[in-house]
């Protein structure tokens, strides 16, 4: 497995819907209002950011980021496998067979192995959420917030290369 991917929200000022008072396909259910959603791609071999994809309103789930983002044809092309958590379940059978997805029926290792990418994901998560601009209510709109992101993004991956790095898998 060479990727890890997984869904991050981040508070963001509500956004005005046409007709009715509030947008409920804005609201996330992780942090429970308002967000920007963004799928994080990393990869298990170094401590490296590969890619981000977003922002989305913070009601689409994983796993409509991830077919709507074109990365798993891309995988089923380069026959690549990726890891994430059960929110990347899906129904088709050639996106099941690129997805490998947290199972108790896993061998002692893969399962542990398995356990330390998402905690290596998370922890990158965090330190981008460490940042006051990701933590707190997002005031500018999305086109804005992606700006912040991958500006804060880009400062956690030089502290990763320069003496911070996430621990190995």
């Amino acid at each position: 497995m060479g990727f890890s991917v997984d869904g991050v929200d981040f508070g963001l000022w509500e956004i005005q819907h046409e007709e009715f008072p509030q947008d409920r396909q804005a609201c996330s259910h992780k942090i429970k209002r308002c967000a920007a959603k963004y799928l994080i791609v990393l990869s298990t071999s170094e401590a490296k950011c590969l890619q981000i994809v977003g922002p989305e309103k913070g009601g689409v789930t994983d796993n409509t980021m991830m077919k709507n983002s074109g990365i798993l044809e891309k995988l089923v092309e380069a026959g690549k496998v990726c890891s994430g958590d059960l929110g990347f379940r899906m129904k088709e059978i050639e996106f099941q067979k690129v997805m490998s997805l947290p199972d108790y029926m896993d061998e002692k290792e893969l399962h542990q192995f398995k356990t330390r990418m998402r905690l290596r994901q998370e922890t990158f998560n965090s330190r981008l959420k460490f940042f006051r601009t990701l933590s707190e209510t997002f005031e500018y709109g999305f086109t804005k917030h992606e700006l912040v992101l991958h500006a804060v993004a880009v400062t956690v991956q030089y502290q990763m290369d320069l003496g911070s790095p996430i621990f190995d898998v």
